[in-house]
């Protein structure tokens, strides 16, 4: 397991505790956790395979807005009732060596090897890496998620071609970003990002106006020598 992160002076990290919850602040095991993962935000803390307390009453996330809610797109789910959910079957699926489980139940993985497509770099900590959604859930909400039914935004927030395991700091330097503000370093997977994004945007029908559809198409020229 890797090298858990002390926090920082005079700012309020999340902490991801060894059971796998995410606490921040409103929490009544905050002070108490003293073992964790530090993360800026509740956000990059889910994304690393956090859950929630089940008591948690806070903000989900400082980027959130009023009509935004994570919890409308359910993820990370266990729908065989296996123990391994959504995040910990793309690890055990996607590494290229044998993973290694932090409990002979075999529900959460702890080390693996995994080829990070943003940065081409080799991960083997899995609480290195987060499971990125290269079509983000909070800009499907802004582009027509917010009127899908629960059944399709579940659907969209599980569905393994709009999934990556990359760089958990890649991730959060991400954030919500689509394609034509933020693109992989890796220059030889810009196109393939972006050709990604776009067919993932079209299998769900999001919408999009003339002058966000303008500027993919000057991205795609770009990254892809598209005319």
């Amino acid at each position: 397991m890797g090298a858990f992160v002390a926090p920082t002076a005079n700012a309020e990290v999340i902490k991801l505790s060894n059971s796998g919850i995410c606490h921040d602040s409103t929490s009544s095991f905050y002070t108490r956790t003293k073992t964790f993962e530090a993360h800026a935000t509740m956000d990059s803390c889910l994304d690393a395979g956090g859950r929630l307390p089940k008591s948690y009453s806070g903000p989900e996330s400082t980027q959130s807005t009023k009509e935004y809610d994570r919890d409308l797109f359910p993820h990370w789910l266990d729908t065989d009732g296996d123990c391994q959910n959504t995040r910990q079957t793309l690890l055990i699926t996607q590494s290229v060596e044998k993973v290694d489980f932090r409990s002979r139940k075999g529900c959460t993985v702890d080390t693996g090897a995994w080829l990070d497509p943003y940065s081409g770099k080799v991960f083997d900590e899995a609480s290195d890496v987060h499971i990125d959604h290269i079509v983000p859930l909070y800009h499907a909400f802004q582009h027509g998620a917010d009127e899908w039914s629960l059944e399709k935004r579940t659907q969209f927030a599980n569905d393994y071609e709009n999934l990556r395991i990359v760089s958990a700091s890649l991730n959060t330097s991400k954030g919500a970003d689509d394609f034509t503000k933020w693109l992989p370093p890796s220059k030889g997977y810009q196109c393939e990002y972006s050709m990604t994004f776009i067919d993932i945007a079209h299998k769900y029908g999001l919408k999009y106006n003339k002058h966000e559809l303008e500027e993919q198409r000057k991205v795609l020229n770009r990254v892809c020598g598209l005319n």
